[in-house]
């Protein structure tokens, strides 16, 4: 068999090292990834879970959940988890009794020192909420609860968990889910691991079954599985500690390098061991066979990795974060693979010795000589006669199947991304089952003026704004100060009639003459709380300061998209 030119440079110098040095390489190998596993945290902890966080800065977004915060630093309804309170054919008497109940514990439970939890909204202590948080077919419910820290934080995530199971107590036929961000992010903490712990078992067992089928051998299938092995517990390890040293990276990262680093990694450790295979003869030890095949394949593999690497580097251009700090997370694994493959792979070759091979005797493969397939003899002959129709008749099928590429179809949908049995989406189910099209997942519009936007003719724009923006193609349904129910009070929103809209806004018709009122309630127009309103009627003020901001100057109106 020829002899293929040796190449020269300190990777090379560094596979000879490794052999010669295998028991060390080895051992160093395994007490690095045993060191760093010890000492890294996961990195599904320290990793972002919350795709928000990797938006460009000053982008529309994350401009306005920032003047949100500022405004209303009481809503709950951004890091929130949404307790959905169902029972088909209507809510029991008992039903509200426990959900008002459990808003009470909730509330109690948030006024702890230590507690996540920032605010709770639920009808039971404040009437004013009737017509946002209960269905109007009578047969929903709803709390929000807020939260201090984000939905995708460790606290967050396991205060939900102790929200889910706390609600098994719920009475019977109660039906019971909790969803909004918060809980998307439970769900979503929990599909991560679960996905890492199938894509890896899925990989090694795919890695195994190609190792098998080319080598024939229990031993050589072994030595890449062992590398690829310990390559991704140093690359994970690593860039956890990034991660926790500030690094952004996203939790998804892990499964990303785990597919990489076994795919990659298998194809590093083939491209050596196999050569080496090849190689193999009577007329040189197989110690000399293995320096020589790692001289000539050394440069191949860091060709191959170099490429990879440089491809993720070039995510460093993308303006949304998850995709530039993903690059150098894989690529640094990819390094690490390849570092592996390079030094650890010909230590384990040269530990094995003539047993690299088992059950095949060392011999045997070393007297073997390859024997070219037909089929593939005929196929090179084929490529040498005809290269032109060839490489046609590659690139033709490439460019038909790329052509969906068209077609496809990108979504930002969270919900869709969890599993159809996710409790965060079938409670979002729930929420679209019984409240207005919209209703889980809002927009808020901010107003601002620089005078207080009770006063003067403010309230009145407001409402013109929210006539306008309900007659806009697309939205369902508009919430405002003047309008907080989403429609111009008229006596049938609710089941009370006239008396039971004025009692939802705080007025007892027994204590207050609201004889204007049932006027505005009847007339075309409806009942709107524009300032002559609340000029006569003051009490009304804390039903229109649900949706006005901190400064005093600003409002919000909450518009529910129509999801048809």
């Amino acid at each position: 068999m020829g002899h293929s030119a040796r190449i020269s440079g300190p990777l090379p110098r560094l596979s000879g090292f490794a052999q010669r040095h295998a028991r060390w390489v080895v051992l160093a190998w395994v007490l690095l990834a045993a060191g760093l596993v010890a000492v890294s945290p996961s990195l599904a902890k320290v990793g972002v879970q919350d795709q928000a966080v990797f938006l460009p800065q000053g982008s529309p977004s994350q401009l306005a959940t920032e003047q949100l915060g500022r405004l209303f630093p009481q809503d709950p309804s951004v890091n929130s988890a949404v307790v959905v309170l169902a029972r088909p054919g209507g809510l029991t008497a008992a039903d509200r009794s426990y959900a008002a109940d459990l808003g009470r514990r909730l509330r109690a439970a948030s006024r702890a020192p230590d507690s996540g939890v920032s605010q709770v909204l639920a009808v039971g202590e404040d009437s004013r909420l009737a017509s946002l948080l209960r269905s109007p077919d009578g047969q929903a419910e709803l709390i929000v609860v807020g939260y201090r820290t984000g939905a995708f934080a460790d606290t967050t995530i396991e205060s939900v968990r102790q929200l889910r199971r706390e609600l098994s107590a719920a009475p019977a036929g109660l039906t019971h889910q909790v969803t909004g961000l918060a809980g998307v992010g439970a769900d979503q903490d929990s599909g991560l691991k679960t996905t890492f712990l199938r894509v890896g078992v899925v990989s090694v067992l795919l890695v195994v079954a190609i190792l098998l089928l080319v080598y024939r051998s229990v031993v050589a299938a072994a030595i890449p599985l062992v590398t690829i092995g310990l390559a991704f517990l140093v690359a994970e390890s690593a860039v956890a500690l990034l991660a926790q040293a500030g690094l952004q990276v996203a939790s998804l990262a892990a499964t990303f390098m785990l597919v990489l680093v076994f795919g990659a990694g298998t194809d590093y450790c083939l491209f050596l061991v196999s050569r080496y295979r090849a190689e193999l003869s009577e007329s040189e030890t197989p110690t000399a066979t293995l320096r020589r095949t790692t001289d000539v394949m050394t440069g191949v593999i860091v060709a191959s990795g170099a490429a990879v690497v440089i491809g993720f580097l070039a995510q460093f251009t993308a303006k949304f974060g998850f995709y530039r700090t993903m690059g150098p997370a894989i690529g640094l694994s990819v390094v690490i693979t390849v570092l592996a493959a390079l030094t650890l792979t010909p230590a384990i070759v040269q530990l094995a010795g003539r047993h690299a091979f088992w059950p095949m005797p060392m011999d045997t493969v070393r007297s073997a000589r390859p024997v070219p397939h037909p089929r593939w003899e005929r196929l090179g002959r084929l490529v040498r006669a005809w290269p032109a129709e060839a490489a046609l008749a590659a690139v033709i099928p490439m460019v038909l199947l790329s052509a969906g590429m068209a077609a496809i179809h990108t979504s930002t949908d969270l919900l869709a991304e969890l599993p159809a049995s996710a409790e965060a989406r079938t409670g979002a189910s729930t929420v679209a089952r019984h409240f207005p099209a919209g209703a889980s997942a809002p927009l808020s519009v901010i107003v601002s003026d620089t005078e207080p936007i009770t006063r003067g003719s403010r309230l009145s724009a407001v409402d013109r704004l929210t006539d306008a923006l309900r007659a806009t193609p697309g939205v369902a349904q508009v919430r405002s100060a003047t309008q907080p129910a989403g429609e111009p009070l008229t006596g049938r929103a609710s089941p009370g009639g006239p008396s039971g809209d004025l009692r939802a806004l705080g007025l007892d018709p027994n204590k207050v003459d609201v004889t204007p009122l049932y006027n505005a309630l009847a007339s075309a127009r409806g009942l709107r709380l524009t300032e002559d309103v609340l000029a006569r009627y003051p009490q009304l003020g804390k039903t229109v300061s649900l949706f006005n901001g901190a400064d005093g100057q600003s409002t919000r109106l909450i518009v529910l998209l129509d999801e048809a």
